[in-house]
């Protein structure tokens, strides 16, 4: 079965959760990363559903992956092709210094690709690799920063770490992707609810050269929340 499209997975999880009275309790007890504010963004499209939080959707809803997600599904499919003849997940992978980790680093369209397929493409090389602290969800991953929309404060060249179980924050830079399909890095901000009942919110440049955009009136899907940022020295 083709994999469906964000808009797809939001209509139908809205549809299974439209029974459900209390979504802030749901999201509680079935242990939804980023809580009630994910679901939120989950059925409206705005955040694709990650493979963490389709288990949980699942096991609260009690139904399978699959009337979750079939892209999920073939997501845990694909894993056995990613290890080692004879290994299996956990097993005699190579040791890592306990409370570190090393992040992937992606280009704005390696980026783009999560928003369709909620994990980086198999078979694409990444930029490079930085290491950090081990205190992000699984699917993190460092951003090669394009273009002079945050500057100064963000600058072509840096890295940001961008976790995209992490719920955003009034004030937060996040990481969107717009209709054309294209990421965009910007600051969070909360306009109030629209009379559908989901969270209306602005994306806001640092550059005033670039327009602020409105999740009403734009098509826009959340990819995740920055939590670092590393700025590239370079040389007059």
């Amino acid at each position: 079965m083709k994999a469906w499209t964000t808009e797809q997975e939001a209509a139908n999880l809205k549809r299974l959760l439209s029974t459900v009275k209390s979504k802030a309790e749901f999201a509680e007890k079935a242990g939804i990363p980023g809580g009630s504010s994910m679901v939120s963004q989950h059925q409206s499209g705005n955040r694709p559903i990650s493979l963490e939080a389709g288990i949980a959707y699942a096991k609260g809803l009690k139904v399978s992956l699959f009337e979750i997600s079939p892209r999920l599904v073939k997501m845990v499919s694909d894993l056995p092709a990613l290890l080692p003849d004879g290994d299996t997940p956990g097993t005699n992978l190579p040791e890592f210094p306990k409370g570190l980790r090393q992040y992937p680093v992606l280009s704005h369209a390696q980026a783009a690709a999560l928003a369709d397929d909620g994990a980086f493409p198999e078979s694409a090389e990444t930029l490079d690799i930085e290491f950090g602290k081990d205190n992000a969800s699984p699917g993190a991953f460092f951003l090669a920063l394009e273009g002079d929309a945050m500057s100064p404060e963000l600058r072509e060249g840096d890295r940001v770490l961008i976790d995209p179980q992490a719920s955003p924050r009034p004030g937060d830079h996040v990481l969107a992707r717009n209709g054309k399909r294209q990421v965009l890095l910007r600051k969070y901000r909360v306009r109030g609810v629209g009379e559908d009942g989901i969270e209306v919110f602005d994306l806001v440049p640092l550059n005033e050269d670039h327009a602020v955009l409105r999740s009403d009136r734009n098509r826009l899907v959340l990819l995740g929340t920055v939590i670092e940022h590393r700025r590239r020295l370079r040389g007059r």
